[in-house]
């Protein structure tokens, strides 16, 4: 007896559009032929699938039309998705709390800045992009900013009111990354960039004192990252509310809440912790007696190690020279991903197979080893690349990116 073809039923968000997509995993013509028919089904030859509008009078008709011929599977339409698996949730007694909802603005533009090492424009930006009808007129009518026919890209002075007026101008239509070479300590500054993915009218922002003290202790950029995210999580799960005036019994249930959530690591948790904490006692100076959180104990996973066969196999699967030296050094030195990126040409001592790893994991300066063959195909990759300044970089002069380096792993 044959089985039933098995349709799913997807939520799919498409250009302010709530619709539902469907998806099976065996072409079946009689099936295809019957989708083709219905008149409020449609077929997208962009994405290659088959939705309709998500509506109860379709979903009612769907099911009428199908349910005989076909299996439908509806759990994920109905899945509730990260960062939080929580519908609603009790808090206290008498209030409910609605789940966190931010709202991210899709990009569609990557936009740069980098620093300009040239004895003409000694004190200013280059602001490199793929050419957007949009992004050059918008940055052509800013008074800030100003032609240059030699990079053929806009340039703005190096101050941080001049990086702020072009964050808030075009973080609703583009992407923005500053080189790390600009070391930029300003604490407006992070927070718009921290803050340029979500949209201003349904976000609320992170409090200002916030980063301020962060960056007034010393904290590292990725650790300010993390610090906000968490913090602007509990910030914006309590939108309409003053947390200053929390309580330690409403500080316990939000992260009760969170650590009862299925999909929650046990890390998740204590950066949570630490994230609310640092605002209570360093930011408005409470005393850390006046709450106790009962951390979750740690998990210990034994790591999932790779045998030499598999790892020969990764080196070898790349046929780029750039990803498949960053691959071996990586490898070869023990380095993490940040490790690599940070690596400048005049840090190799060929001499005597060293590398010279700056500001690694707390701040710290250390030395590492690589063997002959890196070295060997280290100079081919520089005879090929002529990097300048990093030992790894992109295409318009600035250090790799961190993501670029997890897509080279992952694609190996």
């Amino acid at each position: 007896m044959d089985t039933k073809p098995v349709i799913y039923l997807n939520h799919w968000d498409y250009n302010q559009y709530a619709l539902v997509k469907l998806y099976f995993k065996h072409r079946n013509s009689d099936l295809i032929r019957n989708l083709k028919n219905c008149a409020f089904i449609r077929y997208s030859k962009e994405y290659k699938c088959f939705y309709f509008i998500k509506s109860k009078e379709n979903l009612e008709l769907f099911f009428s039309s199908f349910s005989r011929s076909v299996e439908i599977n509806d759990w994920y339409l109905s899945k509730i998705e990260k960062p939080f698996c929580i519908e609603s949730a009790k808090v206290t007694a008498e209030r409910y709390i609605e789940r966190l909802k931010l709202c991210r603005v899709k990009n569609k533009f990557q936009l740069w800045m980098l620093p300009v090492a040239d004895k003409e424009y000694p004190r200013h930006i280059l602001i490199r992009f793929k050419y957007n009808k949009s992004l050059y007129r918008i940055l052509k009518d800013m008074e800030i900013t100003h032609w240059s026919s030699n990079y053929r890209s806009f340039l703005i002075e190096r101050k941080n009111e001049n990086i702020n007026r072009v964050l808030r101008k075009l973080r609703s239509i583009s992407r923005i990354s500053i080189s790390k070479e600009l070391e930029i300590n300003n604490a407006e500054t992070i927070q718009l960039l921290l803050e340029q993915a979500y949209d201003p009218a349904k976000f609320k922002s992170c409090p200002t004192a916030y980063i301020n003290k962060l960056v007034a202790m010393n904290y590292s950029r990725s650790t300010i990252a993390n610090y906000h995210k968490y913090f602007s999580e509990f910030v914006n799960f309590y939108i309409n509310k003053d947390i200053d005036s929390f309580e330690k019994d409403d500080i316990e249930a939000y992260v009760r809440l969170v650590r009862d959530s299925k999909d929650v690591s046990t890390q998740y948790v204590h950066m949570l912790i630490s994230a609310i904490k640092f605002y209570y006692e360093k930011v408005l100076g409470r005393q850390k007696e006046r709450y106790e959180i009962t951390r979750p104990q740690k998990e210990c996973k034994l790591p999932n190690v790779m045998s030499e066969n598999e790892v020969q196999q990764l080196l070898k699967s790349s046929e780029n020279l750039k990803h498949k030296c960053i691959l071996l050094i990586i490898y070869s030195a023990g380095l993490r991903r940040s490790e690599v990126l940070n690596i400048k040409i005049s840090d190799l001592n060929k001499d005597r197979n060293m590398i010279f790893i700056r500001g690694a994991k707390g701040r710290k300066d250390r030395y590492t080893i690589f063997s002959d063959k890196i070295r060997d195909k280290l100079r081919q990759y520089y005879l090929e690349h002529k990097p300048k300044k990093w030992l790894f970089e992109g295409q318009y002069g600035e250090r790799y990116s961190v993501g670029s380096i997890q897509k080279i792993f992952e694609k190996a």
